[in-house]
């Protein structure tokens, strides 16, 4: 079976080799479609079911127009807060709506982290928001107008500013001093 073709207002059972369900989801469910037949659109809700943790109580909806017998889907996106497992994922391909755990190539670094993906529904804007376990850090970026930016660093209460970036490159006074190329404080003698 195929969501793509699951055009019939009901619930469907589903298994974990139905084509088309949400990404990364790779167990079976129930596939809900509501009508709106005035309007030729489709609604699905895609509901796993398995006892396992990692996938459990997971909900993806998206849309359908029918134009001249040929549906257009919109991209799946999770509804029920539940984080994907996506392993050595390129983010420079993930733009689909949800967040996302695992190893991923083209981060602002390299480790496991947690990405979190906006994407503005079809109008070419893509938000990524990367934070990772090991540094502590949270990193962004943006996808407009046919390409990314460079990832930008949010910088924390315990983080330091690089010299270059306008910061001192230290978490002390003498540190900073040293960083800056500037002479120690010399206390005069009487």
């Amino acid at each position: 079976t195929d969501c793509n073709t699951a055009v019939t207002q009901g619930i469907f059972s589903a298994s974990a080799s139905t084509l088309n369900t949400p990404p990364f989801i790779t167990v079976g469910g129930w596939l809900e479609v509501i009508l709106h037949t005035a309007a030729g659109n489709i609604l699905q809700i895609y509901h796993t079911a398995t006892p396992s943790t990692a996938q459990r109580n997971r909900r993806h909806i998206r849309t359908g127009s029918v134009s001249s017998g040929v549906t257009t889907w919109s991209d799946w996106e999770c509804i029920s807060g539940a984080i994907n497992s996506a392993s050595a994922t390129d983010l420079n391909t993930l733009t689909t709506n949800g967040k996302y755990f695992g190893s991923f190539t083209n981060g602002p670094l390299a480790g496991t982290g947690l990405v979190e993906v906006s994407n503005n529904g079809g109008t070419g804007v893509v938000m990524q928001s990367f934070r990772t376990i090991a540094a502590n850090g949270t990193y962004t970026r943006s996808y407009t107008s046919g390409a990314w930016t460079n990832w930008a660093g949010l910088i924390g209460t315990n983080s330091t500013l690089p010299v270059a970036n306008g910061g001192t490159g230290a978490t002390t006074a003498a540190a900073a001093r040293t960083a800056l190329g500037a002479a120690p404080l010399v206390s005069p003698t009487f």
